[in-house]
């Protein structure tokens, strides 16, 4: 599912490829409604691609947030270090058809354990809002005290 409107460019390269039925596309959603909207996915998918090597996506903290299994096609470093370090899910690089298409099978098979192949909350805490405010307070606190 698609938040909001697809690129013409994003459908016909789902057409060329056979998977056009497969992709659905709804109104934008309001942040407010997206976590619950994520919540009911099986996997989320997170495509970051290009050379900026230190930049995670804030998708990604709402993607932790939600606690569903995270396919990962980057080839940026630490989006990829962040889910594999969390154990949210699959990294697989952009260029690779193959694997993304065994990271998806991995995730989705995983979605059918009981749990849903849920995050555990714990996994994913250093990353919640409140803890990301209380480290940028202590990083503002230490700038200010010099």
């Amino acid at each position: 599912m698609l938040a909001g409107t697809p690129r013409e460019e994003d459908l016909r390269h789902a057409s060329s490829l056979g998977i056009a039925d497969y992709v659905e596309s709804r109104p934008p959603i309001p942040y407010r409604e997206a976590l619950s909207v994520m919540r009911s996915a099986d996997v989320l998918a997170l495509v970051t691609v290009g050379d900026m090597a230190l930049t995670v996506p804030a998708k990604l903290y709402d993607y932790l947030a939600a606690r569903r299994p995270i396919l990962a096609i980057t080839d940026q470093p630490e989006p990829g270090r962040i889910v594999d370090q969390t154990g949210a899910g699959v990294v697989v690089p952009p260029a690779n058809p193959e694997a993304i298409a065994a990271g998806l099978a991995r995730l989705r098979a995983r979605c059918q354990a009981p749990d849903r192949g849920e995050i555990p909350a714990e996994s994913v805490t250093a990353f919640d809002a409140e803890e990301q405010a209380r480290r940028f307070a202590a990083v503002l606190e230490a700038a200010i005290a010099r």
